[in-house]
């Protein structure tokens, strides 16, 4: 009986994560930032593989990684602990309430060594190189696996100059 509940309760609990995924329009991102929605399209579904860089299999880092250097074209640092101290010590902290689109979300898991982080996109959701099972794919920040383990969001110091440059470029005509 015990395992039939906890099996009752497992695929219960699936099926509320699995219609978070389910109810993002990624097709939204097309005209708010059509780079990262080509990004994002071109990603979902690559194999979660930890340490990998490529998209034959990508840690969360390395695609944050990854999708900051190709998007908003900035560096950041390899690892997502590394990419919190950035945004924490350098960068601008957000409260979550305040998130927008190309924002930095961090999370830590049971382990105290252990960290993960994605791209917030809008509405509560971010992308995210997940685990083995899922890969890269589109999650929502009250997923309970998520909202209870969330830590910190915000923007590398690096993107923010980036973002000035850009505009300042416009302005002279360059």
């Amino acid at each position: 009986m015990k395992k039939i509940l906890s099996l009752i309760v497992c695929f219960t609990l699936f099926l509320s994560i699995e219609s978070y995924s389910q109810s993002y329009d990624v097709s939204k991102l097309k005209e708010k930032d059509p780079s990262l929605f080509s990004f994002v399209t071109d990603w979902l579904g690559t194999r979660y593989r930890y340490g990998g860089v490529t998209k034959s299999g990508i840690d969360c880092s390395a695609f944050t990684k990854t999708l900051y250097r190709l998007v908003f074209n900035t560096e950041i640092p390899r690892t997502a602990e590394s990419q919190y101290r950035q945004v924490k010590n350098n960068g601008v902290v957000v409260d979550k309430k305040n998130l927008e689109t190309g924002d930095l979300v961090f999370f830590r898991t049971n382990s105290a060594s252990t960290w993960h982080v994605g791209v917030y996109l809008d509405s509560g959701y971010f992308v995210h190189s997940s685990n083995h099972r899922e890969g890269v794919k589109i999650s929502n920040l009250n997923e309970k696996g998520y909202s209870s383990k969330y830590l910190s969001a915000g923007k590398p110091i690096d993107s923010i100059k980036q973002t000035i440059q850009s505009k300042d470029t416009i302005k002279r005509g360059n």
